[in-house]
């Protein structure tokens, strides 16, 4: 893995820290950029301690009143699935985001033939 360009923000530690710095290697990440950048890296490490649970634990757990019943880390993990791909998206780190900058960079650069 490649050393992040930027040193990652003083609120960050353990998994999101790590998150961090996989996602900061493989970006140029501008100041403006730190905070979105931030709340991936937290937003990724919620899903993963959110994941650890329900490996342990299961999908369905045993309710205080005694019946089955859904894991709230189900909940917790989609919800931060949906903010993680999200700024994947915005960060252009998904297939179909870089599809559209590469299709996006092309139109341009035929706008400027055209001229």
């Amino acid at each position: 893995m490649k050393k992040p360009k930027h040193r990652a923000p003083d609120e960050l530690s353990g998994d999101a820290l790590l998150a961090w710095e996989r996602f900061a290697a493989d970006m140029e990440v501008e100041q403006i950029d730190r905070s979105a950048l931030m709340l991936l890296s937290q937003s990724w490490a919620e899903m993963m301690q959110a994941e650890k649970h329900i490996e342990q634990n299961g999908t369905v757990i045993k309710l205080p009143n005694g019946y089955p019943g859904p894991n709230p880390f189900c909940k917790t993990r989609n919800e931060a699935r949906a903010v993680v791909l999200k700024l994947l998206r915005e960060f252009g780190m998904t297939p179909a985001s870089r599809a559209k900058m590469i299709a996006m960079e092309t139109e341009e650069a035929e706008a400027e033939l055209d001229f």
